[in-house]
């Protein structure tokens, strides 16, 4: 194999793993009343109730517990089309919706979503969850993210291009003589 291969080869390498970084897995209401998978099967895993003083989930812990693996697999998006890194959240007493950060959640007494009412303080906005039943329902979209490499990494594999090159040419050297 000529050095000219490797290196095409090595390249093509890179690029496949770098198209792949992000893969669409599904999507979920805050709700949790749909979960829809990429094979476009449908579900439903509803969140807890707000009465039952469930944890708060920021939108990558949700997607971690709906679809499995670490929040740190997936990037969550309110767009289907274009990873924002935001997601849509409910909080106590904003029935509106916001979105926020994707790794954003409220807890505010540390004690659950409905927390306050154990501390005996004021509730209003004081826990947002991109998983719970509380009166609003949005879409938020998951990606399985694959790991990037990182700079090092790429420094490391033209070095050893580098060095397979250098063997071939010491190699047809060799032969020559």
């Amino acid at each position: 194999m000529t050095l000219h291969k490797i290196i095409i080869s090595a390249v093509l390498g890179l690029a496949a793993s770098l198209a792949s970084a992000q893969t669409y897995v599904g999507s979920f209401t805050t709700d949790g009343n749909t979960i829809t998978f990429a094979n476009g099967t449908s579900s439903s895993l509803a969140a807890a109730h707000w009465t039952s003083n469930p944890g708060v989930f920021s939108g990558l812990d949700a997607a971690a517990l709906i679809f499995g693996g670490l929040a740190s697999q997936y990037a969550v998006s309110t767009d289907r089309q274009t990873i924002n890194n935001l997601a849509w959240y409910d909080g106590w007493g904003d029935h509106a919706g916001q979105t926020y950060a994707s790794n954003y959640k409220l807890d505010s007494t540390g004690l659950g979503y409905n927390g306050c009412e154990i501390a005996g303080t004021d509730c209003m906005y004081s826990a947002y969850s991109a998983y719970i039943k509380d009166g609003f329902s949005s879409t938020n979209y998951v990606f399985l993210t694959a790991a990037v490499p990182e700079p090092e990494t790429y420094a490391l594999m033209l070095a050893g291009l580098g060095f397979v090159g250098a063997a071939v040419r010491r190699r047809k050297q060799a032969l020559r003589a």
